[in-house]
């Protein structure tokens, strides 16, 4: 067993200095008081041992949180493949390149989507909402715009590692984007009803909804499978909806829809509209065939 004095003793190489640092504090009574360390000689260097293990200490939250904003940003970055609901899983892969123009007002169309998202990225506030026939394109380029999205703020790990503690604290790290189809989300609600299991409650969908940066409703009126009729949006869709639209007041919607801005004030309550669709840009397909359609071997 060692002896006392050898257990105190210093190693040949770090000696006590004879000067004090007096950048430390502790609370007495309600007052801040200099608690004086010792400085010590180490490798022939004067350094304060408190001073060393403070800034250890800082490397390592350093360290600590690089790694929970890498995480946080990998989890939006990868939000839009594996959190989005739709019923067409080819969507997934819509991008602007993959949007093939035939006519005059599908290069137009496609063009201000490209104008829009150069809009987005500068910060403006603005709801695009794609409205015509069915089959036109509008969901692609509904997604196409989140993934072009979705790549601009994809995570730079080497940027993000040369960030200091106050530009990463200040810095937009990365953003969520979330393609949603508005019939398949209440469907899925719907089956909760019956099926305890599943996750997609009401509540979740709420949350998640609420808190992406940039939020595609797909079809909107499609839910209530009455797009050719007076029908009105039930209590339950317009409650799910209403808690989604507040919560984004300050976040951006993107909408697609095949119903007029008169069957939508018939199908929904005015108000709710009116959060769904704030500083509105329109982007219109009337001349545009059915794509589906032209597809067809027949």
């Amino acid at each position: 067993m060692k002896k006392l004095n050898e257990l105190n003793s210093l190693p040949k190489n770090m000696t006590f200095h004879t000067d004090v640092c007096e950048k430390h504090m502790y609370s007495k009574n309600g007052k801040q008081i200099v608690k004086p360390i010792k400085k010590m000689i180490i490798n022939g260097e004067v350094i304060c041992p408190r001073c060393e293990l403070e800034r250890d200490q800082e490397k390592v939250q350093q360290q600590e949180q690089r790694k929970f904003d890498e995480v946080t940003i990998l989890e939006k970055y990868r939000m839009l493949q594996h959190d989005s609901i739709l019923d067409d899983e080819t969507i997934k892969r819509a991008t602007f390149d993959s949007y093939k123009v035939e006519a005059q007002e599908e290069t137009k169309n496609k063009q201000l989507m490209i104008n829009t998202f150069h809009r987005l990225i500068k910060g403006e506030k603005i709801t695009p909402v794609l409205q015509g026939k069915a089959g036109t394109g509008k969901s692609h380029l509904a997604h196409a715009i989140l993934q072009a999205l979705n790549e601009y703020y994809k995570p730079d790990a080497e940027a993000l590692m040369e960030m200091s503690t106050e530009e990463r604290a200040n810095a937009k790290l990365g953003a969520s984007c979330l393609f949603v189809g508005v019939e398949a989300m209440t469907r899925l609600i719907r089956q909760t009803f019956s099926d305890k299991e599943s996750p997609y409650t009401e509540q979740y969908f709420v949350e998640q909804l609420s808190k992406v940066d940039f939020l595609v409703l797909d079809d909107l009126g499609a839910e209530t499978g009455a797009i050719n009729t007076e029908k009105s949006a039930s209590d339950f869709i317009h409650r799910v909806l209403y808690a989604i639209s507040t919560a984004r007041q300050n976040k951006v919607n993107i909408l697609t829809t095949n119903l007029t801005g008169k069957q939508l004030l018939t199908m929904y309550d005015s108000k709710l509209i009116s959060r769904l669709i704030r500083n509105p840009e329109y982007i219109v397909f009337k001349d545009t065939k059915d794509k589906r359609l032209q597809s067809m071997p027949f």
